[in-house]
């Protein structure tokens, strides 16, 4: 049975907020004696008693425990493309399980604007989807050179560019980053203030991808080493 989770907390076992009302009774049509759960700090089990035109009766069943401690930290630094396309980078980045995702300004970035309140909601909605029990954060706009800065809180960061190598991680790293450059590619001067600053070039197919695709399989990749 599918377990339908949600961000949001019951106040003394009741939804009140009108948009996740909305939700569960209008969209998901969710009936009474269903369980859903929901996120909030913690991820708790409940069964629906009853469904009211404003809020939704609960009883709890149990707090879920997941099992993902232990799995690395991914943080996906990916040059801002085109609205559509960082979107679903967004998307499909939660859905694999990326911690943080950090919009980059490469020297080929075009679009530089963000709808950082759409982006959120995004997010929070692949992780319903997914079943996973956080989010991950949409961290501020950064620039090449202060994400190379940033970069040095990881364990182990990885440049994506065709002329690298496979992708390989130590067991015990506990951080990875992922930088993924903008439609035209990361530029010759980049490359070498990567390799300068240790990060390392990898290479994720033999093919040239488009920069959501190249952060689409970066993500899987790392998830999965």
């Amino acid at each position: 049975m599918k377990i339908h989770r949600f961000f949001g907390s019951a106040i003394d076992n009741f939804i009140v907020n009108p948009d996740l009302v909305h939700q569960i009774k209008n969209v998901l049509k969710l009936k009474k004696g269903e369980q859903l759960a929901l996120i909030d700090e913690s991820e708790k089990l409940f069964v629906i008693d009853s469904i009211g035109s404003q809020k939704i009766a609960l009883s709890p069943i149990k707090e879920l425990v997941t099992n993902n401690a232990n799995a690395p930290k991914v943080i996906l630094y990916c040059s801002i493309i085109k609205k559509d396309n960082f979107e679903l980078v967004v998307q499909k980045a939660t859905e694999i399980g990326v911690t943080k995702i950090v919009p980059l300004i490469c020297d080929r970035t075009i679009k530089t604007n963000l709808n950082f309140a759409r982006l959120e909601k995004i997010a929070m909605e692949a992780s319903e989807q997914s079943g996973r029990p956080d989010k991950p954060q949409i961290a501020k706009t950064l620039s090449f050179e202060q994400a190379i800065a940033d970069a040095d809180n990881n364990d182990v960061n990885f440049f994506c560019d065709k002329s690298g190598l496979p992708m390989t991680i130590n067991k015990k790293t506990k951080s990875i980053g992922l930088f993924i450059g903008p439609e035209g590619g990361f530029t010759d001067a980049e490359i070498q203030k990567a390799t300068s600053s240790k990060l390392k070039l990898t290479s994720l197919c033999k093919n040239v991808l488009r920069a959501e695709t190249a952060a689409i399989c970066a993500c899987y990749q790392a998830i999965n080493l």
